[in-house]
């Protein structure tokens, strides 16, 4: 670390804490920060810090709050976009703070620190609602609930950075798709943001389990999960936030390029020495043709592209300007094993954005976005399956979105707060045509027509107004209090016109240093956006807009300087639920639309409950590892029944240890859940003796449990120029099996005695070889 290193020591005396803590309580706006620092230290607190990051032109903008010594220091460094981080039990160093950093033991003036390179701390109110996680690129002395180190480390993970919430309590995932289950909500009701903006559908191949997300991990350097209540500018996603920052410039350019059996890679990422000028750049394009499978006997040809283009200027005084552009672009053929399904997709979106951030001054700034978002989609495919269903669909999608928003962000005392206001512009059209026949018997028995016929054109749109404001306020050095209120009001065609209230509020109380209990409540308001319409399955007409009302209760503790633990129990109870189509037999299918178990599913409520468990340890050796469990029920209440949701999953565990000594890395993990809920047809005989299709009570079955130990290594050595980096992993090392599906046939049309069933899996063992040369 260059500069001077400086070590502060605590006195012995108890007459020197007393006088010292006295000299703490007179801080004065304007003196140096490392005086402040130096007074501090008499107080029991060691500080070690750089010169080099504490820098003698560095000054004191706000006096901190009386309290403890720790506290008070953290309040002076977040001033700067710094922090503290333990290193031993009453030792801490001074590092660079990551965005919107949050400690169980932190204070309202010390959360929010700077992005890497940032000069200035953002005045940008920071949540203190339960539910929230973390993954950061910083990997030396962050504290984050995971480092992006460990991210990259864990096998099944680094391809996809949306796959991360496999690793977080609270998710259920199927293992094929990127897109996440959280506490029991649908796949559409997790939100995704990136550098500020809304992404809508961020998937490779969306209509088939959306099988990858479209950005690299490299590029992301900070991603907040909220799986329950989360703050108010983030709209109202009734399931949860993923929220990500891009990768920050830290002092260093860095670029590297990549190949694996699942896609090559470039990214470049540095600063203009003449100019403040900062870029990211990365692109990513498949070299997979039939490897990737997209189910069992099912393949596929899958080829994408994504490209991510972000320029960032920043000013001295702390303001800045970025612009970006992220693109994707699909292509899919995709046949069955015996040729009875056959799809093909071409999927091209692009979002363009720009953004500012203009500080006022100390304790104030501006915040301004504008957006637009392109999506096209168009698909045809047929089915061919004799005793079961035969059809064919063509299927065209046009969606524009545009975005503007503009925030003020600052504070006032003990008080953080965000003003902010939003409009969305939708341009939607849709054109959909579709017919199928289905065997008579199966379709009695799903209580479906013998035939369907949809041939729909549409255009929906309009627009959508939001004001929300949200406060951080500190009611002492223990305890906060987070509030927060959105106004939503969307004014849609055809015929929708509404408006939602959506309060929410947090409490945190820290009875001691590294322990936090925090209770947050919220109601959520999720309407149907225009490019949401289910058109693909004869329903063009808004719903009524859902709404969930959910309680978290958490409590987080630091076991050690090197061990934390975290619990948390929630109940969210959801109304006005929007009726969705679901194939109940067999969800992996290319064409799900115009196969027979398409069924409605339309509840008057829901509900979800249950309790989380986590475990870090992050020592400062080779070693580091995680355990989360959580338990849940989701059911679905109907006017004369309630049912557990096809995703249900009761018991889950996921488990990961890493290994680190140069040149290797390796890490393994270990999930392991309940059976989700299955469906099942049976051939019954009726005193006449006559066969009968019945079907079971709606998810009355249960699939076997499963059980997944996923394995990577990674050897890199340095070359005359830069570093080469190899990885190796594999997946469900056993093979064990991961039921998912059904597919049911009459192998003699019209008897129903004749019924066979095929059971099917989500995805089988398989492996991923990889190698990066990572350049100065």
């Amino acid at each position: 670390m260059p500069g001077t290193l400086r070590t502060r020591a605590p006195a012995w005396s108890t007459l020197l804490l007393l006088f010292a803590s006295a000299l703490a309580a007179g801080v004065e706006v304007g003196e140096p920060l490392g005086a402040a620092l130096d007074r501090l230290a008499g107080s029991g607190l060691r500080l070690v810090y750089s010169t080099a990051l504490v820098t003698p032109d560095l000054r004191v903008r706000a006096v901190p709050r009386p309290g403890p010594s720790v506290e008070m220091a953290r309040e002076l460094l977040a001033q700067h976009g710094l922090a503290l981080e333990p290193v031993q039990p009453g030792v801490y160093v001074v590092v660079r703070a990551a965005a919107g950093d949050a400690t169980a033991g932190g204070s309202v003036a010390g959360r929010g620190g700077a992005p890497v390179g940032d000069a200035a701390a953002p005045l940008i109110e920071v949540s203190i609602l339960a539910s929230r996680y973390r993954i950061d690129q910083q990997s030396e002395f962050a504290p984050v609930e995971i480092t992006g180190e460990d991210l990259a480390a864990r096998p099944g993970v680094d391809a996809d950075a949306l796959r991360v919430t496999r690793l977080l309590p609270g998710t259920a995932t199927n293992g094929l798709s990127a897109r996440a289950y959280v506490r029991g909500g649908r796949a559409d009701e997790l939100g995704v943001w990136f550098d500020g903006v809304p992404l809508f559908e961020p998937f490779h191949f969306k209509d088939f389990q959306g099988l990858l997300g479209i950005l690299d991990p490299a590029t992301v350097g900070r991603l907040d999960f909220w799986s329950g209540v989360h703050p108010a500018r983030f709209g109202g996603r009734l399931s949860g936030v993923l929220d990500i920052a891009p990768r920050a410039w830290n002092d260093e350019n860095h670029h590297e390029i990549g190949a694996s059996l699942l896609y090559a890679h470039a990214l470049s990422q540095g600063r203009l020495e003449a100019a403040p000028l900062e870029w990211l750049v990365a692109v990513r394009k498949s070299t997979i043709d039939q490897i990737m499978k997209l189910a069992e006997e099912r393949t596929g040809e899958p080829e994408f592209l994504d490209l991510l283009v972000r320029l960032a200027w920043r000013f001295d005084g702390g303001s800045s300007v970025a612009a970006g552009w992220l693109v994707l672009d699909d292509g899919l053929t995709a046949n069955a094993s015996d040729d009875t399904e056959r799809a093909r997709a071409r999927y091209r979106d692009g979002t363009g954005w720009l953004r500012g951030t203009w500080r006022i001054d100390d304790d104030l700034e501006l915040r301004g976005l504008v957006s637009r978002t392109e999506r096209h989609t168009r698909r045809v495919g047929t089915v061919d399956r004799a005793g079961s269903a035969t059809g064919a669909l063509e299927d065209r999608r046009f969606m524009d979105a545009n975005t503007a928003r503009l925030e003020l962000g600052g504070r006032h005392g003990r008080v953080r707060y965000t003003l902010g206001g939003e409009l969305m512009d939708h341009d939607t059209s849709y054109e959909y045509a579709a017919n199928a026949v289905f065997d008579p018997l199966l379709a009695a028995a799903l209580g479906r027509p013998d035939a369907l016929s949809h041939d729909l054109t549409l255009v929906a749109g309009g627009q959508s107004y939001a004001a929300y404001a949200s406060a951080l306020i500190g009611l002492s050095p223990r305890l906060d209090v987070d509030l927060g209120v959105r106004w939503d009001r969307q004014d849609y065609r055809p015929g929708f016109d509404d408006s939602q209230w959506s309060p929410r509020v947090g409490i945190e109380y820290r009875p001691r240093e590294g322990s936090a209990l925090r209770v947050s409540f919220g109601h959520l308001s999720q309407p149907e956006r225009p490019d949401e319409l289910q058109v693909t399955d004869g329903d063009p007409q808004f719903h009524a807009v859902q709404t969930a009302t959910q309680a978290v209760v958490a409590l987080e503790h630091r076991l050690a300087k090197d061990q934390r633990i975290r619990a948390e129990v929630f109940d969210k109870r959801m109304s006005h639920v929007r009726p969705v189509h679901e194939n109940i037999l067999d969800p992996v299918t290319l064409l799900p639309e115009i196969e027979v178990d398409r069924v409605p599913v339309a509840p008057r409520s829901s509900r979800a409950y249950g309790a989380e468990l986590s475990w870090y340890w992050e020592p400062r050796g080779p070693w580091s590892a995680s355990l989360g469990y959580s338990w849940s029920e989701v059911t679905d209440h109907f006017d004369d029944s309630r049912a557990l949701r096809s995703w249900d999953q009761r018991h889950a565990a996921v488990a990961g240890l890493t290994w680190t000594r140069d040149p290797w890395q390796l890490s393994g993990s270990l999930f392991w859940h309940s059976g989700w809920r299955r469906n099942d047809l049976r051939v019954e005989v009726s005193p006449e003796g006559e066969a009968q299709l019945v079907l079971s009570p709606r998810n009355a079955g249960t699939w076997p449990d499963y059980l997944s130990l996923d394995l990577r290594a990674s050897w890199q050595r340095p070359l005359p120029v830069g570093t080469l980096q190899v990885f190796a992993e594999i997946s469900n090392l056993a093979n064990n099996d991961n039921y998912c599906c059904t597919e049911y046939h009459l192998a003699v049309p019209g008897d129903a005695a004749s019924l066979e069933g095929e059971r099917s899996t989500w995805l089988p063992r398989y492996g991923l070889i990889g190698v990066k040369w990572i350049l100065p």
